[in-house]
């Protein structure tokens, strides 16, 4: 899409969200009131700078003043896909929408591909980063072992025994997972089956990623996402930085 239909297409989308916000979350709406900003005077991106910005801090006191969504939530509690909760706490409601960018990111990474095995070695308790992983990895037609943390002696023989193509966790779990197998006299390039490895939730990945391409011959993808917005950018696989995800 040329960036002129582009730029025209997200904001008329940004136009729809803003009105949609308005008329069914309490809390968007007082914000609106508060500086005395109409939803028809926001028709682009750079309409935004007019509304103060919500910290992570405020979003904790709108939730504590008024539980569970702070007045923040348009739709209803039980159409919500899942919710999750993030230390403070702050709970995270989640749409169907969230898997859909995490599948655009994958694809446009081109790892992994139908058919691939990935042992999913992240958090599945309360976070997002397990179950948001798993869903997207169903759709692309993968076969996902829902591994979590720890236990990496297992973890070694999982991903040996299986065959499997890729690992999706946090890069230093990663790398104690590879470490584990050359501990136990395993050859990760001539023992294993292992193409592709991703992670997010640290920066290690940039720091790590010349260790798992050059000593073990990954191809290393990396993510961006928090668990109030959900997928922020996406690096395709070419290792020059990240792509948002709008």
């Amino acid at each position: 899409m040329p960036p002129p239909q582009r730029e025209d297409w997200l904001n008329q989308r940004l136009a729809k969200q803003v009105r949609f916000a308005y008329r069914h979350a309490p809390a968007v709406k007082k914000q609106f009131d508060d500086v005395g900003v109409s939803p028809g005077a926001i028709r682009g991106i750079r309409d935004l700078q007019r509304l103060p910005v919500t910290t992570k801090d405020d979003l904790l006191k709108l939730q504590q003043a008024v539980p569970p969504f702070g007045g923040l939530l348009a739709v209803p509690l039980n159409s919500l896909r899942r919710i999750y909760v993030s230390p403070g706490p702050i709970y995270d409601a989640w749409g169907a929408e969230r898997v859909t960018a995490a599948v655009r990111g994958f694809v446009r990474m081109g790892l992994p591909k139908p058919g691939d095995i990935v042992l999913v070695s992240t958090a599945y308790h309360l976070v997002p980063a397990g179950l948001f992983l798993t869903d997207a990895l169903d759709v692309l037609g993968c076969t996902v072992v829902p591994a979590g943390i720890g236990q990496s002696e297992l973890q070694v023989k999982i991903l040996h025994d299986l065959k499997a193509t890729a690992i999706f966790s946090f890069p230093s779990f990663t790398m104690t997972i590879l470490k584990k197998a050359e501990e136990m006299g395993y050859d990760m390039k001539r023992d294993f089956n292992l193409k592709f490895t991703t992670g997010g939730g640290e920066r290690h990945i940039q720091i790590l990623r010349k260790v798992f391409e050059d000593k073990y011959g990954l191809v290393v993808g990396d993510g961006y996402a928090t668990a109030d917005i959900g997928s922020v950018a996406y690096d395709c696989g070419l290792g020059q930085g990240y792509h948002y995800d709008d």
